[in-house]
């Protein structure tokens, strides 16, 4: 069962880097959750990011999520994950993503 990728997911993985520090008791809420808590520490990549890249990106994948990634992505730069773009956004992993991502 694949995690349901969402532009969060992808954002966060493109642009930071980031660590789970350690977890929290549920006993320290008041009320008391039913869900385990953690702390997590975001720290951003040194990398340049071009945010009209991946904005457009984003804009043309995670649109219209019952398509083909094939359907969206046609150009013939992508031949080399050809088998990838048979999928729907909903069936790929984060890190094939980003494979296609460094190809747009």
């Amino acid at each position: 069962n694949i995690e349901k990728l969402n532009k969060y997911k992808f954002l966060t993985a493109k642009c930071m880097q980031y660590d789970r520090l350690f977890n929290v008791s549920k006993k320290v809420f008041f009320p008391q959750p039913k869900v385990n808590s953690c702390v997590i520490r975001f720290l951003p990549k040194r990398e340049k990011i071009n945010w009209k890249k991946i904005n457009n990106f984003i804009d043309i994948i995670f649109n219209n999520r019952r398509k083909k990634l094939s359907s969206k992505l046609n150009d013939k730069k992508y031949y080399k994950i050809k088998a990838l773009l048979e999928n729907r956004i909903d069936q790929i992993k984060l890190n094939d993503l980003l494979k296609i991502y460094n190809l747009f």
